[in-house]
């Protein structure tokens, strides 16, 4: 077992730890990154326990989306602390795809890509709160398949915007199916 870098806060040690565990269960390699030293975050930014709940749900889904997956390369990478000034938790991962609807829906009701095994959807409904109580921001890159052993990643900015910012490959269809008219801001990644 890989020892992991240390936050020195113990429930979010313990946490990161049980996801390594889980991870190992599945045969999904996890890399875990630590940027600078998070108190100040914790005492400014977000509470322990909602960012505790963040980084336990956006794991859990990123496992879930690797074991639908058929990429023989099984990773997750998380990363927690300041990135381009802002404190940040961004979680890699070589899972599936969302289903265009799910990213539309995602925070408004549950929903989930994987409802027919396990995936309930609520995870994101608290991330969202959290977001709001934060007035963070959240950026779902999806990489094209060509370019990197992720196929995407869900970064979680704590940076008083309060956006939510899709990168894809995919832009044009995403903004086409947003009959929901909901403030969403699609980037397109070129192949």
């Amino acid at each position: 077992k890989i020892s992991l870098p240390k936050t020195h806060i113990p429930e979010l040690d313990d946490m990161f730890s049980y996801m390594q565990s889980e991870c190992e269960k599945n045969n999904i390699e996890f890399i875990l990154k630590l940027n600078n030293d998070i108190n100040y975050m914790l005492e400014n930014i977000i509470p322990k326990n909602k960012l505790e709940t963040l980084i336990g749900d956006l794991l859990r889904n990123a496992i879930i989306a690797i074991n639908h997956s058929k990429n023989e390369y099984k990773s997750i990478m998380a990363i927690l602390g300041i990135k381009d000034n802002f404190f940040e938790f961004c979680v890699h991962d070589s899972g599936v795809d969302f289903e265009i609807s799910t990213l539309l829906k995602l925070g408004t009701e549950p929903a989930t890509t994987h409802k027919y095994s396990g995936g309930t959807g609520i995870g994101f409904i608290t991330t969202f709160e959290t977001l709001d109580y934060c007035n963070a921001s959240i950026i779902i890159n999806e990489n094209p398949k060509s370019t990197n052993n992720y196929t995407k990643s869900i970064i979680i900015r704590f940076d008083n915007n309060h956006d939510y910012i899709i990168n894809s490959y995919r832009a044009d269809e995403i903004s086409n199916s947003n009959n929901i008219n909901r403030t969403i801001i699609v980037n397109d990644i070129k192949i």
